[in-house]
């Protein structure tokens, strides 16, 4: 720790779908056990109870989805949950920065799956704060023909998400060109059958062309069906991109 007693950083990781705080933890139990050694905290939020299309019944879920084939499908039936999930990831960023004396290089954000879905789309609306770093796995890109397209006609992203999501929150001047960026570190299983790594990789893509220094990673074998963290290997990358772009 510093010697101020503040965390050298703290990693906000979403979960999946289905899942909750109390669950991810447990699943990670080799990840979240090795941060405090590196100074950081660990910050796992649960998401609302929705109604899913898919299952037909409530689960815990940050938004409602009918595809993961096809992420824009019925775009519409996602909007209200990425809105609400939005708002309450931007709320928790605000509550951990205050932690810290407003020092946004303290926070890592990211997620697995649905959870890095919505996290991706909050980095891209804190463009214009530089965050320590961001972490994802096994995860998309929501809104990615809407956001594919302003970017194509050098539009705003950010101005684009708080349209189509209805966000009521202030963007400072600047678009993206401008924008001081946060490194990223991404992951994905080449077996992954829940999220194609294909999506992933469009991610991956579209942050490379908005000025984002991102570090990909492919794992294989990772259990269940490819889609978690693939330990040790991962769990030893994300450290290791923890400590490197972390204040000392």
């Amino acid at each position: 720790m510093a010697n101020d007693t503040k965390p050298r950083g703290i990693l906000i990781l979403l979960h999946g779908r289905g899942d909750n705080s109390n669950g991810f933890r447990r699943g990670i139990t080799e990840l979240a056990d090795q941060l405090p050694s590196i100074g950081f905290e660990l910050v796992l939020p649960t998401s609302d109870i929705r109604h899913s299309l898919v299952f037909g019944k409530p689960i815990s879920e940050w938004f409602d989805i009918a595809s993961l084939k096809d992420t824009d499908e019925e775009q519409e039936t996602q909007l209200l949950g990425l809105h609400e999930s939005i708002e309450q990831v931007l709320t928790l960023i605000e509550e951990q920065v205050a932690k810290v004396d407003g020092d946004y290089k303290r926070i890592y954000l990211g997620g697995i799956s649905q959870g890095m879905a919505v996290a991706s789309l909050v980095l891209l609306l804190l463009g214009q704060h530089k965050l320590g770093g961001f972490v994802g796995t096994s995860g998309w890109l929501p809104l990615f023909n809407a956001l594919g397209d302003a970017m194509e006609e050098s539009k705003d992203v950010r101005e684009v998400i708080r349209e189509k999501l209805g966000l009521v929150l202030e963007l400072e001047d600047g678009g993206s060109d401008g924008q001081v960026k946060t490194p990223v570190l991404l992951g994905h299983g080449k077996d992954d059958r829940i999220v194609n790594i294909e999506l992933g990789k469009k991610l991956r893509d579209m942050l490379k062309r908005s000025g984002y220094e991102v570090t990909w990673n492919e794992y294989e074998d990772a259990m269940p069906y490819g889609h978690w963290f693939k330990d040790p290997e991962q769990y030893e990358d994300i450290i290791a991109f923890l400590k490197r772009t972390s204040r000392a």
